[in-house]
């Protein structure tokens, strides 16, 4: 059951609506002058054919049932009224109206650098709203994260079968999505569970996952970020990151490595039953990472820990582990009906396995 509600411009406020929206456009237009050029480090990400944002009136919008609260606002669900697409459900995140101005700049700064984004793996921004208010972000909408997805199958008996048809699947997609990432030149800096977004099922009763940074991941889960000068998501960080603040593609394979350890344990925390600071201790101070998760496969725990290798050039790329992953699922679908805890022990005796399992050829 969903509350509808539609957000009606009151005749009083038309003024300050018309000013909120020129400021609005005139923030936009700075930032794509500032990102078209050469010197840039974001040229070639944004570029100089930085293909223009759909805007949206606020009359083609109606919210329904609020999804969460972020840094910068409230996500809603609602639905899109257009030309094109008919009538839709979509998720609609909004901006405070007293958000200070760098909020502003950085909340369009995350549209812009969307916008160029257009793959299966990522979240897409459909266009954006500047009527009658602050910016509203008007994205695709999706089931459910995934680590609300993963926490909800832990009561299931028969998790071999989840791992042979679904899990695997999840770590491929994200993978295929942060390999996109890296091809476009843009670092996530918080590839966790709570940011990838599953689909509704699809005809084969699989979930298609997408990575998006929505604002309420770090109102829900706020217990697993720390405030040190600002958020930090410590249990996901490389050591680099978090002794040195450093940023890389590498860093984010670090962080999808954790997220391997995440879906195979189906959601739980990383690093349970200790504290940021111990977490920190752990990683930074006695170089140890997290121990193998119940019953997971000593193919994915090999890779997870190449992930984790404390030298960042040790560790996979993105293509090496689309590829491994995408090996494994072929073996799979030639084992068809096998549980996936038999299919693993088969996988283990043959020479590709034996292949993959040497840390050379992921490093």
């Amino acid at each position: 059951f969903y509350l509808s509600f539609t957000i009606i411009k009151k005749t009083s406020k038309n003024q300050k609506s018309i000013s909120s929206i020129s400021n609005d456009l005139v923030i936009l237009n700075e930032f794509r002058d500032s990102f078209v050029s050469a010197n840039n480090p974001l040229y070639n990400l944004i570029g100089e054919n930085l293909s223009p944002i759909k805007h949206f009136s606020l009359s083609q919008l109606s919210f329904k049932t609020k999804l969460g609260s972020g840094a910068f606002g409230n996500v809603y669900e609602g639905t899109l009224q257009c030309s094109e697409h008919g009538s839709r459900n979509v998720a609609l995140k909004t901006l405070k109206y007293n958000a200070k101005e760098i909020t502003k700049k950085e909340f369009i700064k995350e549209a812009l650098i969307m916008s160029k984004f257009n793959h299966p793996n990522i979240l897409k921004l459909i266009g954006t709203c500047v009527d009658g208010g602050p910016t509203i972000l008007v994205m695709e909408l999706m089931e459910m994260d995934l680590l609300e997805l993963l926490r909800s199958k832990r009561s299931l008996t028969d998790r071999s079968t989840i791992l042979g048809k679904n899990l695997v699947r999840f770590c491929l997609d994200i993978a295929r999505g942060c390999l996109y990432l890296t091809q476009m030149r843009h670092v996530h800096r918080d590839i966790a569970a709570r940011n990838c977004l599953v689909s509704l099922p699809t005809s084969d009763h699989t979930h298609l996952v997408k990575i998006g940074d929505f604002g309420r991941a770090r109102e829900i889960y706020r217990d697993d970020y720390y405030r040190k000068g600002g958020l930090m998501p410590i249990r996901w960080m490389a050591p680099e990151s978090l002794e040195d603040g450093v940023y890389t593609h590498q860093t984010d394979v670090w962080s999808y490595g954790i997220v391997l350890w995440e879906i195979i344990s189906f959601g739980k925390q990383p690093y349970p039953g200790m504290s940021h600071l111990d977490v920190y201790h752990y990683v930074c101070n006695l170089r140890k990472t997290l121990d193998v998760p119940l019953k997971c496969p000593h193919i994915l725990y090999q890779l997870m820990t190449q992930c984790w290798s404390y030298e960042p050039i040790n560790r996979p790329s993105f293509k090496e582990c689309v590829d491994e992953i995408e090996e494994l699922l072929l073996y799979k679908d030639e084992l068809n009906g096998i549980s996936f805890t038999e299919h693993i022990h088969q996988l283990e005796s043959n020479s590709y396995t034996k292949k993959i399992l040497n840390p050379a050829t992921l490093s």
